[in-house]
């Protein structure tokens, strides 16, 4: 008997120990599913608090280079819509004179400048005006356009600017006349077909960083009634140097990174003042709706060299092939994330091996209560038993004689 209610309990011992173990698997499986949910919120959390302060910072560098090349623009329009300058821009593409000959011509002083005659003389056979033709009337102008062209460039510190008429060719220039490349006539020419204000790619000159704007000049309506046909160019070009600098931050150093990026078509770029090229390229960005969503992106290092991976946001700035690139570079985001991870699996693994002593201790009291049930049940025997034997031991002790029932 005693042999069957150790063996019971023992099995019930088992059958309590495997619950308790069932109920620990329960448990450590909802620890780590909850530790697991708890870090990808506390992920998307921090990528979305990240965002929201890339986006304020983004914007108001976008608002203050929005600032700034409207104040640009507003100089170069003003300047292109003058009456006088559109009347004569009209009076040269009419002339069909040649740019040397212009050029030439306006380089000297006023007094030395030759009369009309022999200034028609002076042009090639190919390409005299007809005697109705204002060449009289552009002669004088030369100096006076020349001096509103350097007044321009000297009042608005702009880098340079000329005049270039519809076949591509600098007549007008207050300073050396620039040699157009292949790219910047296929610019231009989009000026003239959309008579809009087109902005070249940014490049280095003399040290500098500076930006190509042409601007299409149309003639004026007493000249022609349409008023839409494009006479001339004013290609006005600015140092962006000093801007670039402004908005180019690294994070050596600092939390958050900043750059402007430009595009033209496909093609992205970072402008880098670091290289010797002025630009580094950007293999495999793309534009989503003009503007490059938050994402984590690689890119060139500073100065071109390595690569680094960054969480970027860009936003275009109004009227500029321009984005504004905001970032933070990903191993910043991965060791405050590392960090919350850390603590999260070492708080779990704690919850984990709290859980386990509390169904350990559990188990043991519900072991203990049997036992103690057990013992009480046997010290409670014992007592009466011991009981039983000294009230017999005292009527033994008590008697002389001997005690015999007789039956009768």
């Amino acid at each position: 008997m005693a042999l069957q209610d150790s063996s019971d309990r023992k099995s019930s011992n088992r059958a309590a120990a495997r619950i308790m173990l069932a109920v620990f698997a329960v448990m450590a499986v909802l620890i780590v599913t909850g530790a697991n949910w708890y870090l990808q919120n506390s992920r998307e959390r921090m990528l979305r608090e990240v965002g929201q302060n890339l986006h304020v910072q983004v914007n108001n560098k976008v608002a203050l280079l929005t600032v700034w090349s409207g104040a640009i623009i507003k100089q170069v329009e003003m300047f292109a819509e003058m009456d006088l300058l559109r009347l004569f821009a009209a009076e040269v593409n009419n002339s069909r004179l040649s740019a040397d000959v212009l050029l030439h011509e306006s380089q000297k002083e006023p007094e030395n400048l030759p009369s009309p005659d022999s200034f028609a003389d002076s042009v090639p056979e190919g390409l005299r005006a007809p005697a109705q033709d204002p060449i009289s009337a552009i002669l004088p102008r030369l100096p006076m356009m020349l001096r509103q062209l350097k007044d321009f460039v000297e009042k608005n510190s702009f880098w340079g600017a000329c005049l270039i008429n519809t076949d591509l060719e600098v007549y007008l220039s207050p300073g050396e006349p620039p040699v157009l490349s292949v790219e910047q006539r296929a610019y231009i020419t989009e000026a003239i077909r959309t008579r809009h204000l087109v902005f070249l790619p940014v490049r280095r000159q003399n040290g500098e960083l500076v930006m190509d704007m042409a601007f299409p000049i149309v003639a004026p309506l007493y000249v022609d009634a349409a008023g839409d046909r494009v006479v001339s160019v004013l290609l006005a070009t600015t140092n962006v140097l000093p801007v670039v600098k402004a908005i180019t931050r690294h994070t050596g150093g600092r939390e958050f990174s900043s750059a402007i990026l430009e595009h033209f078509g496909q093609r992205l770029q970072r402008i880098d003042p670091t290289v010797r090229e002025g630009f580094v390229d950007l293999p495999g960005w793309k534009l989503e709706g003009g503007q490059l969503p938050l994402a984590m992106r690689t890119e060139p290092g500073p100065g071109g060299n390595g690569e680094d991976t960054t969480y970027t946001l860009g936003v275009p700035v109004p009227r500029l092939p321009w984005l504004v690139d905001q970032g933070v570079e990903a191993v910043r985001i991965d060791a405050s994330y590392n960090s919350l991870r850390k603590n999260v699996i070492l708080g779990a693994g704690l919850v984990l091996a709290l859980t386990g002593i509390m169904l350990s201790a559990l188990w043991w009291w519900l072991v203990g209560r049997r036992e103690r049930a057990v013992a009480d049940q046997l010290r409670r025997l014992y007592l009466m038993v011991n009981q039983q034997k000294q009230i017999m031991d005292g009527v033994n002790s008590a008697l002389s004689a001997g005690v015999v029932l007789n039956d009768l």
